[in-house]
């Protein structure tokens, strides 16, 4: 998974919000459910 968001920062930037972890390969709504509470976009 960190491969996938590592890929997805290299060719999209920074995230703007934790909404944008949608966009990243692999990470479906059951996973962003268990992970919207733990990240922090600045």
């Amino acid at each position: 998974m960190a491969d996938e968001i590592i890929t997805y920062r290299t060719n999209n930037g920074l995230f703007h919000s934790v909404s944008d972890l949608d966009n990243v390969k692999g990470i479906g709504e059951k996973r962003m459910e268990t992970l919207k509470d733990l990240v922090v976009v600045r």
